[in-house]
């Protein structure tokens, strides 16, 4: 049982080599070159919803961060009337 909190704070995915040093060597490699295509990752606690949890933290990162302004607005119209308001 995950013990820390639900969701950590972004963070490279190389700054996680120094925990799996010793462990693992060929993670290490692995982790260090998945920085070219994803330059920050979330940590989430595993509890047994924690799929929702990150695929939910996703979506509202990318809706956050997207370069269309209207995107957030028109998720909230679909989350309060369905799909027909947008």
């Amino acid at each position: 049982m995950w013990t820390g909190t639900l969701t950590c704070l972004t963070n490279n995915p190389p700054s996680l080599v120094p925990r799996y040093a010793d462990a693992n060597p060929l993670l290490c490699a692995k982790l260090v070159s998945l920085e070219d295509d994803f330059p920050a990752t979330r940590r989430v606690g595993g509890d047994g919803n924690c799929f929702y949890r990150a695929a939910l933290f996703a979506l509202l990162e990318a809706v956050l961060t997207a370069p269309d302004p209207d995107l957030g607005d028109r998720c909230g119209r679909v989350a309060r009337y369905g799909t027909h308001s947008v």
